[in-house]
Formats: structure tokens, C-alpha cells, sequence
């Protein structure tokens, strides 16, 4: 992919990149969440994780001249099969996070378009986010809308 006009881009993750994203998660996690682990034991669980779910969590990175600065998953879901379509996937933008010094340039607006170009790649109806409230307002300008359907329950 090309790069952004700070110096980024945005790609496909590889499993080479798990190390960095479980870096970009402890770093998220540090902004609001008290870690009961060792960052050494996230990382193992997070790279084992994030292998074991290829298949249904798909990674993309913002790489700034190699290093890995932010992130986006597209998670893929499958849906009970209806009569006009037998083959049902949804979709969920989950865990986009750009670091903070670079934020504010760009990079979450690319690393969400790319998500959302994968999801229509993927022939999905339906992509769905939950937004932080510092993120809802991009969401927003990036076209995400309650529809009146959609309800979440906070057990």
C-alpha cells in the first residue's frame, strides 16, 4: 500500500506483527485499564490468541517506516443462515488504536477506510463498531450511523 502523507501505511498484519500489536493493546490498556498480568505474559497470550483466531480476526497495521504505531481488527462472524442467503457473515471494526503522539494525522481514518474496504471485499451487509467517546464523532464523519436496530446489553 502506498503512504500516507506523515510517512505511514497501512497493510495487512502478518504473524510477524503480533509481538508489536499486543505492544499497541498494553500500551491502550496503560490509558485506562490496571493490568493483573505481566506485560510478558500478555504478550504470550496475545500472539497465541491472535494465531489460534486468524481465521475470524483479521489484523491490519499503520507502519511509520517500520515501526508499528497503530492498529484495526476486522472480525468476521457467522450468521444463522436465512432463506435468501445461506451464507451469512457480519462483520465487527474492533480495537483501532493509532499511538498517541502521532494521533490527530490521518492514521485512524486510513486504518479504518482499509477495515471497511476489507469488509466490502468480503461481501459483508453489516459492519458494526463500538465507539469510545473520544472516537465516536470519526466514526461518525466516516459514515457509521445507529440505525435503530442495533441494542447492546451491559450484563
Amino acid at each position: 500500500m502506498e503512504r500516507g502523507p506523515a510517512g505511514h501505511r497501512v497493510r495487512l498484519a502478518t504473524p510477524a506483527d503480533d509481538v508489536a500489536l499486543a505492544g499497541l493493546r498494553w500500551m491502550w490498556a496503560a490509558e485506562g485499564i490496571a493490568p493483573t498480568v505481566s506485560r510478558s505474559e500478555f504478550e504470550r497470550a496475545f500472539v497465541a490468541w491472535a494465531q489460534a483466531h486468524r481465521h475470524s480476526h483479521t489484523p491490519f497495521v499503520a507502519d511509520d517506516r517500520g515501526e508499528v504505531v497503530g492498529m484495526a481488527w476486522l472480525a468476521l462472524v457467522g450468521r444463522v443462515p436465512a432463506p435468501d442467503a445461506l451464507e451469512r457473515v457480519g462483520g465487527d471494526l474492533q480495537s483501532v488504536f493509532v499511538i498517541p503522539r502521532l494521533r490527530g494525522q490521518g492514521i485512524g481514518t486510513r486504518l479504518i477506510t482499509t477495515v471497511v474496504a476489507a469488509a466490502s471485499d468480503h461481501g459483508l451487509r453489516h459492519l458494526t463498531v463500538r465507539a469510545g467517546r473520544r472516537s465516536f464523532p470519526l466514526y461518525q464523519r466516516l459514515g457509521f450511523a445507529g440505525n435503530g436496530q442495533v441494542l447492546e446489553l451491559v450484563p
